[in-house]
């Protein structure tokens, strides 16, 4: 595709990089112009730098024509930037160029100018430069402006009134025919309700703004809409479908040179393919992105932590992933309240693994707060789960009675079928009680399509039959386990030791018969 590129940038003729000897200003004018198609060119293959080369020609030799050709170059020149994820470089451009614009292309600047503070974590800045805005006029009219001062309140995790503001957004843009717009309104919506766990709500709204993006043909931000929708699947558990949305997402995003989506998409994929206890290829995954964290910013680096941490867990390195939740937490940024409350979460949970269980509360019960302060029901419900291991009696019974609760009101089945797990490992439980919540963890693990978990179960199933000495049935479920592990050392490792635990039990019932 790049090849049949370069042909037609031959065939329209390369312009010069230097301004043409003994051309008028209009005649250089007119070349600018012309390199902004061969730009467009270089941009839908995801040749970045070569667009680049030209948008910047462009506007340099454009600097006395009409302030929206200016405009035009400088959108395309800060998506550029944008997908290269050089967030802090886009901030310098806008600033370089801001005197130079007279309203209200200057207020579009302005706006722009919040946005990329709003993906870097400054969302102070980001809510003086709205204030700033809404001042200069046009405010409340303006569509992009909504979209903004919903995005730093959902920053902040103020998450109705983002969505009110969200919802403006898409109304103001609706008014005036501008669909892009609307598809992003939609985008926005749909995180504030995956945030609200409100995942069906979510993914209507996703599910919207995927569809007005493929309507208008615009890949790059089908890219982000397609990772926004993969994150809420992955929530509500629906593993299959948010593979299939973040291989199409990880695919545009490569292609059109997307870096940071490409990255977020790569932190998605290897939460899946750890549930596929594939760790392996969760760790190269991972691996790739923090081998540039120079480039990364502090948000993306915190989450990829945490799924660092989780691949340690998954192999039992409890050291490792303790350590790397910490990171995760001290680089999370101030207002980043959802990212730090997931990485308490995963904390505490990892401590319990650890057997630290005063540790292990402590982190829980810090998670619990911070998520219960920004309205996190899912956070809240899977520290909930984490604290009903460590309660005594009937306080742990409560704990892990309100978090199922919770988990069935936002239909988040993935984490259900966890808890229903959760229910079978209590300390002193019967074991046909066990079993009967076993299988109905293995039932929704098997629609989630969360091979690992799944596995696990079914040996969990295998020792609770074994215990009741129905030994053909704990054989059963093992063979089932088999079959699913084939190709992933780790998951045969664990069957193999249910296997063991079995035949022992096998043994020593055969010799007390004798």
């Amino acid at each position: 595709m790049s090849q049949d590129a370069g042909v037609v940038v031959m065939m329209a003729g390369r312009p010069s990089k230097t301004e043409p000897r003994g051309k008028s200003p209009r005649e250089g004018q007119e070349i600018g112009i012309r390199e902004i198609p061969l730009g467009d060119l270089w941009l839908s293959v995801g040749n970045i730098t070569e667009a680049l080369s030209y948008y910047k020609r462009a506007l340099s030799r454009t600097a006395d024509a009409d302030t929206e050709v200016r405009v035009a170059v400088a959108r395309r020149i800060l998506e550029c930037l944008k997908r290269r994820g050089k967030l802090e470089d886009a901030l310098t451009f806008i600033d370089s160029i801001e005197p130079g614009f007279e309203m209200p292309a200057r207020t579009w600047l302005l706006t722009e100018k919040a946005k990329v503070l709003c993906r870097i974590g400054r969302y102070g800045e980001a809510a003086s430069i709205c204030e700033k805005v809404s001042k200069l006029g046009s405010s409340w009219e303006n569509a992009e402006l909504y979209l903004v001062m919903g995005q730093v309140m959902a920053r902040t995790c103020r998450w109705r009134e983002a969505i009110t503001a969200f919802e403006h957004a898409a109304a103001t843009a609706a008014m005036h025919g501008d669909r892009g717009t609307v598809g992003k309104a939609f985008n926005n919506l749909g995180i504030a309700y995956k945030n609200l766990c409100r995942f069906d709500e979510s993914v209507r709204y996703l599910t919207k703004a995927v569809e007005i993006d493929r309507e208008l043909r615009d890949e790059a931000s089908l890219a982000v809409k397609l990772l926004n929708l993969a994150i809420t699947r992955y929530k509500q558990g629906d593993l299959g479908a948010t593979d299939q949305a973040i291989d199409e997402c990880l695919s545009l995003a490569e292609q059109l040179g997307m870096v940071r989506i490409a990255r977020l998409a790569k932190i998605c994929k290897a939460r899946l393919e750890l549930e596929k206890g594939n760790s392996e290829c969760a760790r190269d995954l991972v691996g790739e992105i923090v081998s540039v964290r120079e480039e990364i910013d502090v948000r993306t680096r915190a989450i990829a932590e945490e799924v660092r941490a989780d691949i340690y867990a998954a192999r039992g390195a409890t050291a490792s992933a303790i350590a790397r939740l910490k990171a995760a937490i001290g680089l999370a940024p101030g207002e980043a309240k959802d990212v730090q409350a997931e990485a308490m979460s995963r904390l505490g949970a990892v401590y319990l693994q650890a057997n630290r269980p005063k540790e292990a509360h402590v982190w829980a019960k810090r998670s619990l707060e911070v998520a219960n302060r920004i309205g996190d029901l899912y956070e809240a419900a899977r520290s909930l789960r984490t604290l009903a291991r460590i309660l005594p009696g009937r306080q742990g019974r409560d704990a892990l009675d309100r978090a199922e609760s919770l988990f069935r009101r936002m239909k988040a089945r993935l984490e259900l079928a966890i808890t229903l797990h959760e229910r079978a490992r209590i300390r002193g439980i019967e074991a046909k009680m066990a079993i009967a919540y076993l299988k109905r963890a293995i039932l929704l693990y098997r629609s989630c399509s969360a091979l690992r978990r799944r596995i696990e179960a079914l040996c969990d199933l295998a020792l609770a039959y074994g215990s009741l000495k129905q030994f053909e049935r704990a054989l059963t479920c093992l063979a089932e386990a088999e079959d699913l592990s084939k190709g992933c050392a780790a998951m045969k490792a664990r069957v193999s030791s249910a296997r063991t635990r079995i035949d022992r039990q096998v043994a020593r019932s055969i010799s007390v018969r004798t």
